[in-house]
């Protein structure tokens, strides 16, 4: 009981970290670009599991060879694209409507996994995607049907549904991971690939927009983002 009781703690605690994502997403976007804001971000995990996982990339080194196109495909949706729609959206939406768009990623994977696999939508799946959705839909009306009728997406809205839809491909594709990839390794590998696919936008990025204003705000935005939401 003990452990189920820390289980659930710590899943909650990761969940509230994560969280916390979507208020960096708005608290900065004015002050760092999007892709910019990634790469830092990826960049600083990087760095920070490095000295833990080195030792697991060389022993994963060879499975990783064989699972190149598997990683790469993981470093695209789960760093790459995923993090970026999200500041990407922070432009332009407030934090809690990241937050509320990002919980229909569950919806998502079963979808995809339907298109893509042919699962069927079982009746207790059909249930889930219903909670799902009518919990989104109380949260945005707060029970007022004709706030609900009157709401207006902006566009950042899409971008989060963008990233919410990076996130689904990603949880989905995760069932492909071999048992030859270690969790350690695995990680690490994604988090340098997939900052590094972030390098060609961020150099568009510094040619055509103002540079980043690295206040103190920047700064904890992307240690947090960085060590705490992608560690976690």
């Amino acid at each position: 009981m003990k452990q189920n009781t820390s289980g659930y703690l710590l899943a909650l605690l990761a969940v509230v970290i994560w969280s916390g994502n979507f208020v960096v997403a708005r608290a900065v976007a004015d002050m760092i670009p999007p892709w910019q804001c990634n790469f830092w971000r990826w960049f600083t995990a990087f760095v920070t599991i490095l000295p833990f996982a080195w030792r697991h990339l060389r022993e994963d080194w060879p499975a990783l060879r064989r699972h190149w196109r598997f990683v790469v495909v993981m470093s695209l949706l789960g760093v790459t694209l995923m993090n970026t729609f999200f500041y990407k959206a922070g432009q332009s939406t407030e934090s809690l409507n990241m937050a509320l768009i990002a919980p229909t990623a569950p919806i998502i994977i079963l979808i995809f996994s339907r298109l893509l696999y042919g699962e069927a939508i079982t009746p207790r799946r059909l249930l889930g995607m219903l909670v799902v959705a009518t919990g989104i839909v109380i949260l945005v009306s707060r029970g007022d049907m004709e706030r609900l009728a009157a709401l207006r997406f902006a566009p950042g809205d899409l971008w989060s549904l963008g990233g919410a839809a990076s996130f689904g491909l990603y949880s989905l594709f995760m069932r492909h991971r071999g048992t030859d990839l270690s969790v350690f390794g695995f990680s690490a590998a994604t988090f340098g690939l997939g900052a590094l696919f972030c390098v060609p936008p961020v150099l568009a990025e510094m040619c055509w927009l103002p540079p980043v204003q690295w206040e103190p705000a920047v700064i904890i935005g992307v240690l947090y983002a960085g060590v705490g939401c992608s560690l976690s």
